[in-house]
């Protein structure tokens, strides 16, 4: 995945970490010119029902602005 872009935009740079749902990469934001961090989501560890879910809490916390909160910028469904 390394040096890859997903949907023309986010350039991966380097993995932050892994776990049961995914893994979390470093990624540079080719639009906005800035540093994110990307969560893809493995595709066998989560059903519909899980990625709507997912989905729903990212616009929850997408909506919450608090310095010990990470902010959600992106959303995106990228097979």
């Amino acid at each position: 995945m390394l040096g890859k872009t997903l949907i023309n935009r986010y350039r991966i740079d380097a993995e932050l970490g892994h776990g049961g749902m995914g893994v979390v990469y470093r990624c540079y934001d080719n639009y906005l010119n800035r540093l994110v961090a990307i969560k893809i989501i493995s595709v066998s560890s989560i059903g519909p029902e899980s990625r709507h879910r997912f989905l729903a809490e990212a616009r929850a916390v997408a909506k919450l602005n608090h310095p010990n909160i990470v902010t959600v910028f992106d959303a995106v469904d990228a097979d």
